[in-house]
Protein backbone atom coordinates (compact mmCIF):
# COMPACT_ATOMS: atom_id res chain seq x y z
CA UNK A 1 0.00 0.00 0.00
CA UNK A 2 2.85 2.39 0.80
CA UNK A 3 4.13 2.11 -2.78
CA UNK A 4 0.70 2.68 -4.28
CA UNK A 5 0.05 5.69 -2.05
CA UNK A 6 3.10 7.40 -3.52
CA UNK A 7 1.52 7.33 -7.00
CA UNK A 8 -0.46 10.39 -8.11
CA UNK A 9 -4.18 10.14 -7.45
CA UNK A 10 -4.11 7.53 -4.69
CA UNK A 11 -4.97 8.39 -1.12
CA UNK A 12 -5.51 6.07 1.85
CA UNK A 13 -9.13 6.14 3.00
CA UNK A 14 -10.34 7.73 -0.23
CA UNK A 15 -9.12 5.82 -3.28
CA UNK A 16 -7.38 3.01 -1.38
CA UNK A 17 -9.61 1.28 1.15
CA UNK A 18 -9.65 -2.08 2.86
CA UNK A 19 -12.36 -4.48 3.98
CA UNK A 20 -10.71 -7.10 6.20
CA UNK A 21 -12.91 -10.02 7.15
CA UNK A 22 -12.84 -12.73 9.80
CA UNK A 23 -12.34 -16.12 8.15
CA UNK A 24 -14.08 -17.83 11.08
CA UNK A 25 -17.45 -16.56 9.86
CA UNK A 26 -19.04 -18.07 6.78
CA UNK A 27 -20.80 -15.65 4.42
CA UNK A 28 -24.12 -17.34 5.28
CA UNK A 29 -23.89 -16.58 9.03
CA UNK A 30 -25.42 -13.47 10.60
CA UNK A 31 -21.93 -11.98 11.04
CA UNK A 32 -21.03 -12.88 7.44
CA UNK A 33 -24.20 -11.23 6.13
CA UNK A 34 -23.49 -8.08 8.16
CA UNK A 35 -20.02 -8.02 6.59
CA UNK A 36 -21.56 -8.25 3.11
CA UNK A 37 -23.82 -5.28 3.87
CA UNK A 38 -20.84 -3.22 5.10
CA UNK A 39 -18.79 -4.27 2.05
CA UNK A 40 -21.55 -3.13 -0.31
CA UNK A 41 -21.72 0.22 1.49
CA UNK A 42 -17.91 0.58 1.38
CA UNK A 43 -17.87 -0.01 -2.39
CA UNK A 44 -20.71 2.47 -2.98
CA UNK A 45 -19.07 5.06 -0.74
CA UNK A 46 -15.69 4.60 -2.46
CA UNK A 47 -17.41 5.05 -5.82
CA UNK A 48 -18.93 8.35 -4.64
CA UNK A 49 -15.73 9.62 -2.95
CA UNK A 50 -13.92 9.20 -6.26
CA UNK A 51 -16.27 11.13 -8.52
CA UNK A 52 -18.61 8.24 -9.35
CA UNK A 53 -15.72 6.16 -10.65
CA UNK A 54 -16.25 2.37 -10.63
CA UNK A 55 -14.12 0.54 -8.07
CA UNK A 56 -11.32 -1.93 -8.77
CA UNK A 57 -11.50 -4.80 -6.27
CA UNK A 58 -8.48 -6.74 -5.08
CA UNK A 59 -8.74 -9.84 -2.92
CA UNK A 60 -5.96 -11.87 -1.36
CA UNK A 61 -5.90 -15.58 -0.53
CA UNK A 62 -9.11 -16.77 1.14
CA UNK A 63 -10.67 -13.35 0.64
CA UNK A 64 -11.24 -14.42 -2.97
CA UNK A 65 -13.99 -17.00 -2.29
CA UNK A 66 -15.60 -14.49 0.09
CA UNK A 67 -15.54 -11.77 -2.57
CA UNK A 68 -16.85 -14.10 -5.26
CA UNK A 69 -19.72 -15.06 -2.95
CA UNK A 70 -20.46 -11.36 -2.46
CA UNK A 71 -20.37 -10.61 -6.19
CA UNK A 72 -22.68 -13.53 -6.98
CA UNK A 73 -25.27 -11.98 -4.64
CA UNK A 74 -25.19 -8.60 -6.37
CA UNK A 75 -27.43 -7.78 -9.32
CA UNK A 76 -25.72 -7.24 -12.67
CA UNK A 77 -26.84 -3.62 -12.85
CA UNK A 78 -25.20 -2.91 -9.49
CA UNK A 79 -21.95 -4.55 -10.61
CA UNK A 80 -22.00 -2.66 -13.92
CA UNK A 81 -22.34 0.63 -12.07
CA UNK A 82 -19.94 0.15 -9.14
CA UNK A 83 -17.31 -2.41 -10.19
CA UNK A 84 -14.52 -1.71 -12.66
CA UNK A 85 -12.74 -5.02 -12.20
CA UNK A 86 -11.49 -7.67 -9.82
CA UNK A 87 -7.95 -8.85 -9.24
CA UNK A 88 -7.34 -12.13 -7.38
CA UNK A 89 -3.95 -12.15 -5.64
CA UNK A 90 -2.60 -15.45 -4.33
CA UNK A 91 -6.13 -16.69 -4.48
CA UNK A 92 -7.84 -19.92 -3.66
CA UNK A 93 -10.51 -19.35 -6.26
CA UNK A 94 -10.49 -22.38 -8.51
CA UNK A 95 -10.27 -25.21 -5.95
CA UNK A 96 -6.58 -24.74 -5.28
CA UNK A 97 -3.93 -22.11 -5.74
CA UNK A 98 -1.83 -24.43 -7.91
CA UNK A 99 -4.55 -25.17 -10.46
CA UNK A 100 -3.75 -22.13 -12.69
CA UNK A 101 -0.16 -23.35 -12.84
CA UNK A 102 -1.32 -26.61 -14.40
CA UNK A 103 -3.08 -24.94 -17.36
Amino acid sequence: IVGIESLPGYQRGISIRAAPYDYRYSPNTKTGQQYMIRLKYLIEETYELNGNTPVMLLAHSMGNPYLINFLLQMEQGWKDKYIDGYLAVSGCVWRSSKKPLEL
